[in-house]
């Protein structure tokens, strides 16, 4: 059996739960793999079986000294949008498989990314400028459907709940809840005092440690809980419920999407979610959702700095914090989403349909790209 280092890069819940993802098959087939993470990363990676999870901050000025000689005991190094892994990976003179989720977002991508022995891009949005800007240049680039853990399926029990998924909600260096924003906890605040969930048996709140603590402590009830799970239990839970509603973010609307549960959209939380949750809509796959611009002036990113870019779209995310006329009428079109069970039938047929477009689920060609790379 190989000895893997799987490495995500500390952004909310995206990254290390495409990795996740991916490494459960692999760890079932008896493979030796080492977790590395950090911050939102790590609150996944610790829980998910591997042989050891390393709290470990990627862009820290100590990590070079960390990972060489970690990464020289490797057979291979699976990186989920962690660019330094893939350098130390070619300074270690190891095969590394890079993992891409938002790869239609970059504007530049390193030379050393751009060498990965293999860049496996998930389809998601319309990404072909970026295909032809960076291909090539790339050493392999592979273009897979969304990278999605469908086991749950088989394990369902449906009853009605509610699933709220906030997902990681922050970034290392980019982006913290009750700095830049106060998302979680205005949004549950509305969510709480304004829906009609009289239908449903239990609302389960998912989403960061740190947050899901907070937010326990002041709104939990017998019927209202708030909870971070490893990534396998919280898909059993997303297919075990009647109703999603979710930041429009890089993986958890894949994830409702495959597993086949209505899911409607709340407000992007960040920038990227801004930008999918405008595909989602033009794609006709966000019957029930609320977006920014249907209150405030669109905004445009073009031409930014990624700090320029998180400096305007935080700007009016406050806001909408403070404008409670507006978070009354989201409260309102939720209702009015959670009362019509013709949408939730509507929604989840366009998001079938949206699958497929997409090529279908792209982990088995996920597995199949990274065994290539292992030893036989």
């Amino acid at each position: 059996m190989a000895k893997i280092i799987a490495v995500a890069n500390d952004f909310a819940f995206g990254p290390v739960g495409t990795l996740l993802t991916i490494t459960k098959p692999l760890l079932l087939e008896g493979h030796d793999i080492i977790f590395v993470g950090n911050g939102t990363a790590y609150q996944l990676g610790s829980k998910a079986g591997f042989q050891q999870a390393i709290k470990q901050d990627t862009r820290s000025p100590g990590y070079i000294d960390f990972a060489l000689p970690l990464f020289q005991q490797a057979d291979l190094i699976l990186s989920s949008m962690d660019r330094l892994s893939v350098y130390m990976a070619q300074m270690a003179g190891k095969a590394v498989v890079y993992i891409d989720v938002l790869f239609w977002y970059w504007e530049q991508l390193h030379d050393s990314v751009l060498q990965a022995d293999c860049y496996i891009k998930q389809n998601t949005l319309h990404d072909t400028a970026n295909v032809l800007k960076f291909q090539s240049r790339m050493r392999n680039l592979q273009s897979v459907g969304p990278i999605i853990d469908l086991s749950a399926l088989k394990n369902r029990q449906s009853r009605q709940q509610l699933l709220v998924a906030y997902g990681g909600m922050e970034a290392e260096n980019t982006y913290r809840v009750g700095v830049e924003t106060g998302y979680p906890y205005f949004m549950t605040e509305v969510l709480l005092h304004n829906l009609h969930i009289e239908r449903f048996e239990r609302v389960l709140f998912t989403g960061n440690e740190r947050i899901m603590e907070a937010l326990h402590k002041k709104h939990a009830s017998s019927r209202i809980e708030f909870m971070t799970l490893p990534h396998e239990q919280y898909l059993q839970e997303v297919a075990n419920s009647a109703l999603v509603l979710s930041i429009p973010g890089l993986e958890a609307p894949l994830e409702c999407f495959g597993l086949q549960v209505p899911t409607f959209f709340l407000p992007p939380s960040n920038i990227s979610q801004y930008l999918q949750l405008d595909h989602f809509r033009e794609r006709e796959v966000a019957h029930g959702s609320i977006h920014l611009r249907d209150y405030y002036p669109e905004l445009i990113f073009t031409g930014l700095d990624y700090h320029e870019k998180t400096q305007r779209f935080f700007s009016q995310l406050r806001i909408l914090e403070q404008d409670q006329h507006v978070l009354l009428d989201m409260a309102r079109r939720i209702n009015a989403c959670i009362n019509n069970s013709q949408q939730w039938d509507r929604q989840r047929q366009a998001q079938t349909a949206y699958l497929q477009t997409l090529g279908g689920n792209g982990l088995p060609r996920t597995l199949e790209l990274i065994r290539s790379f292992l030893p036989r």
